[in-house]
């Protein structure tokens, strides 16, 4: 690992990207910084003495001299600007790090990625539609990028490796921590199937204002970001407006108007995000069209077999939430018998999926 590499990283552990700029154009170098003695400092205008105690205290903390074996033991990489690894697409957005820290394959950072993301509590509709997204998108080649967050995130990320697709977890602590802890075989798959990065120093710890900074690098290494179900004022959303910052493409999921969680998606799609009504709306937007046995899968969706009278009256009661027989029954006026022989004539065609509890909703 090359000097240079090592003082961009202690440069970074500041935490502060203006901050940094700032004292790269001042001094030159990362290693020009770090060798500064503290008086020059005082001279730069508008750097304040909680600015230098920062400086101070990440001289203090950041093992210069070990860096190199901790990242080895790591099986870690800290990857700057100026490295050839450095994916194009995070080099474009207008607060790119410094450098970041990653353990796996960094070549899956410049594959054409979707950034899946959404609620923690995820919903069996979200799950079911993450799930199928993911899949399908993993099939094509498409990358998945995610936090690695419980709910939405950790679907995501399954569902790529499941289906032998590659992914991608940003994380808002250090890339030798697990947050949540409960994911860590799921850290480990990821590294074995794609990378975790991070640009928070080793041991950084999970504070609650480093990850809406930490998302606009999930949204920075897509090409189109997809919300699956947000509340208003979620992660999600701030994800979505770094997307919009970034001049991404926003992609969100119908919901239930009187569901909470669709409450963000369905503000987005009012707002201009493109609807996911199936996965291949999302391939469209990566300009790849799905095929399937010689026929696009919109075609084969639009010429499923035709409802009968009584099939489209109980379809029509339904939508992306699930409903049990008993609310059929009582939305229809039809008898339970009947519901129950329409729910699985409208699964067989189908229109309609179970979902857990003996509930059904439709597909998506």
């Amino acid at each position: 690992m090359d000097e240079n590499t090592i003082y961009t990283a202690f440069l970074a552990s500041l935490n502060d990207l203006n901050f940094e700029e700032r004292l790269l154009d001042v001094f030159g170098s990362a290693k020009a910084v770090y060798n500064a003695p503290e008086k020059l400092f005082f001279d730069i205008e508008g750097v304040t003495a909680a600015k230098i105690n920062k400086i101070k205290n990440a001289k203090k903390t950041f093992d210069i001299d070990g860096f190199e074996e901790r990242m080895k033991a790591l099986n870690a990489r800290f990857i700057t600007r100026n490295d050839v690894d450095y994916p194009e697409k995070l080099l474009q957005i207008p607060d790119a790090p410094m450098g970041f820290y990653i353990i796996g394959d960094e070549t899956v950072l410049k594959m054409p990625a979707v950034a899946i993301v959404g609620s923690r509590k995820v919903t069996s509709y979200g799950v079911e539609c993450t799930e199928k997204i993911t899949s399908v998108l993993s099939q094509k080649g498409i990358c998945i990028v995610s936090g690695m967050a419980q709910g939405t995130d950790s679907y995501a990320h399954k569902a790529a490796i499941n289906a032998g697709g590659k992914t991608v977890a940003v994380f808002g602590t250090g890339i030798d921590m697990c947050y949540p802890s409960m994911n860590l075989n799921l850290k480990r798959s990821i590294i074995y199937n794609g990378c975790v990065i991070s640009e928070y120093p080793l041991g950084t710890r999970p504070e609650k204002w480093n990850f809406p900074f930490r998302n606009r690098i999930i949204s920075g290494l897509a090409d189109v970001v997809a919300v699956i179900e947000a509340d208003r004022r979620s992660g999600s959303m701030i994800t979505a407006n770094h997307a919009l910052d970034q001049d991404k493409t926003i992609m969100a999921l119908p919901g239930n108007i009187n569901s909470a969680l669709s409450n963000g998606t369905n503000l987005l799609i009012r707002d201009g995000a493109i609807p996911i009504t199936a996965p291949i709306d999302v391939l469209e937007q990566m300009q790849i069209y799905l095929r399937q046995d010689g026929d696009d899968v919109r075609e084969e969706q639009n010429n499923k077999i035709p409802l009968e009278n009584d099939e489209k009256l109980v379809y029509d009661c339904m939508d992306s939430e699930p409903k049990s027989t008993d609310e059929l029954v009582y939305m229809t006026k039809l008898s339970i018998t009947d519901v129950i022989r329409l729910l699985s004539m409208l699964e067989l065609k189908g229109y309609i999926t179970k979902a857990s509890g003996q509930k059904y909703m439709r597909c998506l």
